[in-house]
């Protein structure tokens, strides 16, 4: 239903909190469509990663990976874009702490 509207929904100041509660409490399947249309397409992560509220939604995606093999892939998707965004050091930090916990996580192990 709201499959190709996510991005217009990401960068809203109120729906932007509804989508950032969507990929932290969706089923893993509705999480993937999130993550593909916000996420794997270029140019909607270009706009969110820029945008003052998206960049909350983008930030939502970090705080909620699942495996430290799921960071991975966002944080390769983001370290090309977020250099020049004016939130980058705000997404860069969350990148950090979560690849931190995932590091301490597998030592406990």
């Amino acid at each position: 239903c709201f499959k190709g509207k996510l991005l217009k929904l990401a960068c809203n100041k109120f729906a932007s909190n509804v989508v950032e509660k969507i990929v932290q409490f969706a089923p893993p399947a509705l999480r993937r469509i999130v993550l593909d249309e916000l996420l794997f397409n270029t140019a909607a992560l270009q706009q969110l990663v820029h945008d003052g509220f998206g960049n909350f939604v983008v930030q939502g995606i970090i705080d909620s990976c699942t495996s430290a093999n799921e960071h991975r892939k966002i944080q390769d998707r983001l370290k090309p874009i977020v250099g020049n965004s004016p939130y980058g050091h705000k997404i860069e930090g969350k990148l950090r702490n979560r690849r931190s916990f995932f590091a301490q996580h597998r030592q406990t192990r």
